[in-house]
C-alpha cells in the first residue's frame, strides 16, 4: 500500500468515525428528554475524528 493510499484510507476512516458521532449527537438532539448524554457522547466520538482528519489533510498539504 503506498504512503498516498494509506492516508485515503485514514481520512475515509476519520469521516466515517465523525458520521457515527454526529449520528449519535443528532440523536440527543433529537430526543427531548434527557438528550445531554447522547450529545456528550457524540462530542466525544465527533471531536477526536475531527481533529484526527484534520491532521491527516494537514500532513498530506506538507504543513
Amino acid at each position: 500500500m503506498t504512503k498516498e493510499m494509506k492516508k485515503s484510507l485514514a481520512q475515509l476512516l476519520a469521516m466515517a468515525v465523525l458520521a457515527a458521532g454526529l449520528v449519535v449527537f443528532t440523536r440527543g438532539v433529537w430526543l427531548a428528554w434527557r438528550p445531554g448524554g447522547w450529545m456528550v457522547a457524540g462530542l466525544s466520538i465527533v471531536l477526536p475524528a475531527l481533529f484526527w482528519l484534520y491532521d491527516d489533510v494537514r500532513d498530506s498539504k506538507g504543513r
